[in-house]
């Protein structure tokens, strides 16, 4: 919804354009594939290959991890950038700034040994994860030598006792190389064993840097007694993980010297390690386990998957009536100072299957609150950019800027055709390329919505844009998106006008043509779907780019095998729902599916407090859903601003492993 009630669609209106949606499909409605203007895979032409960039953002992120692993450390030669940080006889851990506002940490363990029946048996608490799940369980080994590393003792605080400041040789090294530099992104890397040490690198990065996204990359590592919270755990707070099932040092031809891996030529011995590479990674099945965390539980606990109508309690008064009262409410409101109007919202009598725990050993293990809690940190700025920026006067002429893009400079791409309508700004001083979609308002605007058919256009868009890249695209098998949402991402990529802007000549213009470093991508309702189609194109277009995604009331996009290409690419979106959101739950057809476990903020009754629960909602009868709590200024905003802390719902401190197919 918008500031002008002029704007807001109605919810009856919704319900009868999927009615027309569900006869169109009963019609025989087809897609139109540009698979029939590109040709088949076998057709799709690579040319020549000149650098690993055009592989894509999988073999980038792949071979970074190649290169830091298998240098040793008299190799590096990287001077105040770099520092190994020996320990035990034979081991190392490899601290490196890579770059602007990033850092790399890889771990080469010879101790730890590869004895999984051991790793299964000898498990203890992770202490670092006491004030967030604090039954989340590692192998004991591994808990011990990352703590020695972090902390300077292997037995930091005992359970349920917080953890001391780290203070330890890893921390120290990292403090050192980054000299007080803002962390935005870190990547955890290690291989065998040593990949223990960076899944819980990787947990504790997310925690003690609240404002950065975290990434994993692993090899061969077992997961043996790695205990369902801890998998938990890892998937709510990770950014962007690949659990490699190779060893690269067997299966690759890998050269003595490592530094070269990511250079800017493609020479002989690079591109024989990227076509081992690229072999081992489409090899069938490979790349869908390496986005799949192991020992998961299942996503919400048993006998409690549904919401019965019988537990909402519905708002007194039109529907119209409540609407327009909260838009009187917004006369004279300044940015910030958004009222919420949570009258016309239903209440969910009884939470207490999906709510916190009520009491947990002491002192309390509920996440503390904080002015900056995880995830919420890192999304909100670009939530609130996504809302409110649309809700100004963007035109050439205006002297009014979005408040909610801080001053950064930016342009307005639109294609009239479809209505797609997307903001691009730049951060000069992070290298950030930022790119929000505007939500569902204009009757295009719900003709996109509902041609709800599955196509496969999007894969052959990125297989014509990005053809050496195609085969690896391929190991994701069958990608289909939503068509309405593809044709109006793809318009906003149209090269066909040169009078009109499109993504990638709006940020050129904006940046003088500088490669991004880091993208952030987020999008309210159908800004949301559009989000995530565009987090993955990124992700090809500048494949050594860092991406952040974050929606609020988006659709589901695409089928199982979208959801693979877009964990491998663009890793975890962080989608958020509002209690009853009607929007979340559409389209209600088979075969879409979310691209991550959403998180859902709601309440108990009309006086509780709004949890930011780090869970998906419950499946619920379309019928109950409401347009209402589809509001991004008026619910969602206003609701993360005030929120102090994410929630761990209750039932996840003792839930077992999911059955999996």
């Amino acid at each position: 919804m918008g500031y002008s009630s002029t704007s807001k669609p109605c919810c009856l209106l919704s319900k009868i354009l999927w009615a027309v949606l569900i006869l169109q499909l009963a019609a025989g409605v087809k897609s139109f594939s540009l698979g029939d203007l590109f040709g088949s895979d076998e057709d799709q032409q690579t040319g020549n290959v000149t650098s690993v960039d055009e592989y894509g953002s999988f073999m980038v992120k792949t071979m970074q991890a190649l290169r830091y692993l298998e240098i040793a450390p008299e190799q590096a030669g990287l001077g105040s950038n770099e520092i190994s940080v020996p320990y035990g006889n034979s081991s190392y851990a490899l601290v490196r700034r890579d770059g602007l506002n990033s850092l790399y940490v890889a771990f080469q363990d010879n101790e730890l040994g590869n004895d999984t029946e051991n790793w299964a048996t000898n498990t203890q608490q992770v202490p670092f994860l006491h004030d967030f799940v604090y039954t989340a369980e590692a192998p004991a080994a591994v808990v011990s030598t990352f703590s020695q590393l972090v902390f300077g003792t292997t037995s930091p605080g005992a359970a349920p006792s917080p953890s001391p400041r780290p203070s330890g040789p890893l921390t120290q090294a990292i403090e050192t190389v980054m000299a007080g530099e803002r962390i935005l992104w870190v990547t955890c890397t290690g291989k065998g064993p040593s990949g223990g040490l960076a899944v819980l690198c990787g947990l504790a990065a997310a925690l003690h840097f609240p404002r950065t996204s975290v990434d994993v990359i692993t090899f061969a590592t077992p997961w043996q007694g790695f205990n369902p919270q801890l998998a938990w755990s890892f998937d709510r707070l990770i950014s962007l993980y690949y659990f490699w099932p190779f060893d690269p040092a067997q299966t690759l031809a890998l050269p003595a010297n490592t530094t070269g891996l990511l250079g800017g030529e493609l020479n002989r011995e690079v591109k024989q390690v990227a076509n081992g590479l690229k072999e081992q990674i489409t090899a069938e099945e490979v790349l869908k386990s390496a986005v799949t965390i192991p020992n998961l539980p299942a996503s919400l606990p048993e006998g409690a998957t549904e919401l019965e109508e019988s537990n909402v309690q519905f708002p007194e008064g039109d529907y119209d009536t409540l609407v327009q009262a909260c838009y009187d409410s917004f006369a004279n409101q300044t940015y910030g100072g958004t009222p919420t109007c949570f009258a016309g919202s239903p209440k969910i009598n009884n939470l207490t299957s999906w709510a916190p725990a009520p009491s947990l050993p002491p002192p309390g293990q509920l996440p503390p609150e904080s002015s900056c809690p995880p995830i919420i940190c890192r999304t909100l700025p670009y939530l609130d950019m996504s809302c409110t920026a649309f809700m100004f006067d963007n035109n050439a002429t205006s002297t009014m800027a979005p408040p909610s893009l801080g001053g950064l400079p930016f342009l307005e791409v639109q294609d009239q055709t479809t209505s797609g309508d997307a903001i691009v700004a730049w951060n000069d001083t992070s290298k950030e390329a930022i790119f929000l979609f505007k939500f569902t308002e204009e009757s295009r605007d719900w003709a996109a919505n509902t041609l709800a058919y599955k196509t496969d256009n999007f894969r052959y868009l990125l297989d014509e844009d990005f053809p050496a890249a195609a085969e690896i695209t391929a190991a994701s098998e069958d990608p289909q998106v939503h068509a309405g949402f593809f044709f109006q991402f793809q318009s906003l990529l149209d090269e066909g006008d040169e009078t009109k802007l499109n993504l990638t000549t709006a940020l050129n213009q904006l940046n003088g043509g500088q490669t991004p470093l880091f993208i952030a991508v987020s999008g309210f309702s159908l800004g949301g779907a559009l989000s995530e189609l565009a987090a993955v194109w990124a992700s090809y277009k500048w494949p050594r780019a860092h991406i952040l995604v974050a929606t609020q009331g988006a659709p589901k996009v695409g089928n199982e095998d979208f959801v693979t290409l877009y964990k491998a690419t663009a890793g975890v979106a962080w989608r958020f729902q509002f209690n009853l959101d009607e929007v979340p739950a559409i389209p209600p057809l088979a075969g879409y599916r979310t691209t991550r476990e959403p998180i859902w903020i709601t309440r108990e009754g009309t006086d509780g407090p709004f949890y930011v629960l780090l869970e998906p909602r419950p499946e619920m009868d379309l019928g109950i859903t409401t347009w209402y709590d589809h509001w991004c200024e008026a619910l969602y905003i206003p609701v993360l601003r005030d929120a102090l802390a994410v929630a761990v719902p209750n039932w996840v401190y003792a839930a077992p492993a999911a059955e999996r197919d």
